[in-house]
């Protein structure tokens, strides 16, 4: 995680939005690492973002990037992860992506810089 808030955002993604999502990162290992790692949790579903689109492409968004830095763990289980975020306190489920429509999707950390891309 020390390496993805060095790294600057790829483009699409404001210096604030990146920020968060190495907090966020941070976080979810710190607090519920060994739980998702129990219940199969893997990078792309935790730290996925996809390559050539980041911040526009929902389907390769892990739940780093959208659970964002407000957001709270709920429960950890096998498919889904419940989550509270924003400024209301909604209760959100987060429910794992199918891995074979992983196409392009790599974690946040292996994003190319802009003119990769």
């Amino acid at each position: 995680m020390a390496l993805l808030a060095a790294l600057p955002p790829p483009g699409g993604i404001t210096p604030a939005r990146w920020a968060a999502l190495a907090a966020t990162s941070t976080y979810l290992l710190q607090s519920h690492g060994a739980e998702l790692h129990r219940a199969g949790w893997d990078t792309l579903d935790l730290f996925g973002l996809h390559r050539r689109a980041p911040a526009t492409n929902p389907a390769g968004w892990g739940l780093a990037w959208l659970l964002g830095a407000a957001g709270e763990v709920l429960d950890v289980a096998v498919n889904t992860v419940g989550m509270r975020r924003g400024p209301d306190g909604a209760r959100l489920t987060f429910r794992r992506g199918c891995k074979a429509a992983r196409a392009g999707v790599v974690p946040a950390w292996a994003i190319l810089g802009d003119g990769d891309v």
